[in-house]
């Protein structure tokens, strides 16, 4: 009794350094969860999922295509020219994910709207098509101004604007596109 007295603030302070190596050993051992209004692509999150669950979930992809930065796997869609991407980084979590919807399926721009709440940015994408970018959800949708029609969807973890403008949105302008040459447009 008297060791225990003794030494009971070595105890006291290998006990709590105990607890500590223990809760950061399960923190590493369990996955991040998506937030509870993340959207996801049919179950697969940006930042949270990673390949070996996508794989899981879709099979495996019709082609990757390594990169320095990780590999774009890219899967099977409605089109046959134009597969459905996925970016993962090298670590091997789903950090983007490019969706093509079959025009039978095209869901409106008021729908999505409705779904995630307003969208903070309108910008331009290739002719005829704007990006409307919902940044605190993590999703673009391209849709045709006139029609309202979405015919992509874009995934990734919510980020500020200058972040996805300088990353996701690299194929997105403030400008709209020049009018494409040759088609009796005067000089």
């Amino acid at each position: 009794m008297s060791w225990l007295r003794k030494n009971i603030w070595v105890v006291f302070i290998g006990g709590i350094v105990f607890l500590i190596i223990i809760s950061a050993i399960l923190r590493i051992l369990t996955p991040p969860k998506p937030p509870e209004d993340a959207v996801s692509w049919q179950g697969i999150y940006p930042g949270y999922t990673t390949i070996q669950e996508l794989a899981a979930t879709f099979g495996e992809p019709e082609q990757v295509i390594p990169s320095t930065n990780g590999q774009t796997l890219l899967y099977t869609s409605e089109y046959n020219d134009r597969p459905h991407q996925v970016i993962a980084d090298q670590e091997g979590t789903v950090r983007f994910i490019k969706e093509h919807l079959f025009y039978e399926n095209y869901p409106t721009l008021d729908q999505l709207v409705t779904e995630l709440g307003p969208y903070e940015l309108e910008l331009f994408y290739e002719e005829g098509l704007k990006g409307y970018v919902f940044l605190s959800k993590g999703v673009v949708a391209i849709a045709s101004p006139a029609t309202q029609r979405i015919t992509q969807k874009w995934y990734f973890e919510p980020v500020p604007r200058e972040v996805f403008l300088s990353s996701w949105g690299k194929e997105l302008s403030e400008q709209a596109p020049a009018p494409e040459s040759g088609h009796g447009a005067p000089r």
